[in-house]
């Protein structure tokens, strides 16, 4: 049984999780033993409308925390507590193989370190959601060679640790919220930087900020349950 159907264009993060695109032609499930969940088993109807299914694990046995998509199945993504590996195929009908690796240096749990995974609609780039972090960590493709790299942002961090993070239904901009009572629109400025500013400055923490996918309003949500929406947001 799935325990997560496709939402949109994209699917949304589940730690422990199973997951299926929205065509229903690529499906990531876990496998896991009695106390270990080391590797994940990607399955993807061929052309005949038959099962392929090929096991992805990180080096040195891992634990894989989370795993994720792209919506256009360009790449999948795999967090351990040390690393992240992005998988590609190098031709249609091929193998997945690892085509981007990069370490994750904590001393948080394993369970606690990473909160979640959000891709871009187009695939461009994702942001790992990481505990303790102020700003977004961004690993974006390079448009001249297709390339992943991290990304570094500019200004905008928050005081304290961001506590819900989200992308744009367009992939244009990210939304951050935190308990320094501010929200943060992220997003490309002229120099193709990612850069933060304050929509505002509110008088009780906002525990999460969504983006209306149809007007583009921001909904926010406070700790105490109330809902407000921002028409404007400020540039």
């Amino acid at each position: 049984v799935w325990g997560e159907a496709a939402t949109g264009k994209y699917i949304k993060a589940n730690r422990f999780g199973s997951k299926l695109t929205a065509d229903g032609r690529l499906a990531i499930s876990r496998i896991s033993s009695v106390s270990e969940k080391k590797q994940i088993r990607v399955w993807e109807k061929n052309s005949d409308d038959r099962w392929n299914g090929q096991t992805l694990s990180h080096p040195n046995g891992e634990h894989i925390t989370t795993f994720q998509v792209a919506a256009d199945k360009s790449f999948i993504l795999t967090i351990s507590n040390s690393r992240f590996i992005i998988w590609t195929k190098e031709a249609p009908g091929g193998e997945w193989g690892i085509k981007f690796s990069e370490s994750l240096e904590t001393d948080l749990d394993e369970l606690e370190f990473v909160k979640g995974l959000h891709v871009a609609p187009n695939g461009s780039y994702f942001v790992i959601d990481i505990s303790e972090r102020t700003s977004p960590y961004i690993v974006a493709k390079n448009g001249s060679n297709s390339e992943w790299a991290r990304v570094e942002t500019i200004g905008g961090e928050h005081e304290f640790p961001i506590t819900h993070l989200e992308i744009s239904p367009d992939g244009k901009r990210i939304v951050t919220t935190s308990d320094d009572y501010t929200i943060r629109i992220w997003s490309l400025n002229a120099d193709q930087l990612w850069e933060g500013k304050v929509t505002d400055v509110y008088e009780r923490a906002k525990e999460r900020a969504s983006f209306n996918p149809k007007s583009g309003e921001l909904v926010t949500f406070d700790d105490d349950g109330g809902i407000s929406v921002i028409k404007e947001i400020r540039k």
